[in-house]
This record gives C-alpha cells, structure tokens and sequence, in this order.
C-alpha cells in the first residue's frame, strides 16, 4: 500500500525522498562533523564544513531515491531524458532552498553553539529544523504551482510551451 502511493504520487515521493535524503544526510554528517573535532576548533570552519557536507550527502542520496522511484521507467530512452531533466529541475529547486537552509542550518547551529550545545548535537537540531522548514514551503510552493502533477503530464506542459 505504502509502495504503491511511493510511485504513485509525486507530491509523496518526492517529498519521502527529500526527508529520507535529510535524515540519512543528518545521520552521516552528524559524524563528520563530529570528526571535526581532530581538524579544527574555528566555528566558522566547522558551520562551513556542517553546511557543505550535509548538502553535497542530501544532493547525492535525493538524486539516488528519485531514480528509485522512477525504477520502472528506465527501458524507454526517452523517458529517462526527461527523468534526467526533471532530477535536475528538482535539484535546482533544491539548490535554491540551500539558502534557506544555509540561513537556519547555520544560524541556529551558531546561535547553539555560542551557547555552550556541542557541536554535532547543534548540527542535528538546526539542520533537523531546516529540513522542516524548507519541506513544508517546498510543498506549499509544488502545490501552487503543479510540481506534483505526474512526470509525464509535466513533460508535455513544457513540451507545449517551448512551441
């Protein structure tokens, strides 16, 4: 049941994938970050290195999810173009709610740290908060806007507009 809504509903995987992509990328940057203990003591350094090691996790492990959810349709060549444009509308989308992300992930991750939160810990709570925030107006916005319609309702939309 679970499965079929998954591949089903662009409005569902996408978003699952954008929270599963956060949530592993939290996980598996909490460490790194961690790690950056035997690096460097710099805040900065460490806000920079937080900032970058979640996205570049999160663009990867997003990117892999929404080729899963498409598995089925990896035979048609054609299709599978416009699945490489629609990963890259999407991650464009995506690279604009880094700034968002960027503001709140490392604002609140400061704000923890000058007050005493250990820096892995900070990076949970204000890249946790970040993922809630840049989900929830991600998914007002594709509401809005028709983002969720299915892929191949979307391709002929812009196949229209380009004549």
């Amino acid at each position: 049941m679970v499965w079929k809504l998954y591949h089903k509903y662009r409005v569902v995987h996408i978003n699952v994938n954008a929270i599963i992509a956060g949530v592993l990328s939290l996980i598996i940057s909490s460490y790194l970050v961690f790690l950056t203990y035997y690096l460097t003591n710099d805040m900065i350094a460490v806000l920079l290195i937080s900032y970058v090691v979640d996205g570049a996790m999160d663009f990867v492990i997003f990117a892999g999810l929404h080729l899963i959810a498409y598995r089925g349709w990896f035979s048609r060549l054609s299709f599978a173009k416009i699945l490489a444009r629609d990963i890259a509308y999407l991650q464009t989308h995506r690279a604009l709610l880094a700034i968002i992300t960027l503001i709140i992930g490392v604002g609140v991750q400061f704000i923890l740290m000058q007050y005493g939160l250990g820096r892995a810990r900070s990076f949970i709570i204000a890249y946790g908060l970040a993922l809630l925030v840049t989900r929830t107006g991600h998914t007002i916005y594709g509401l809005k806007t028709g983002l969720f319609k299915p892929l191949h309702l979307r391709h002929k939309k812009i196949n229209a507009e380009k004549d």
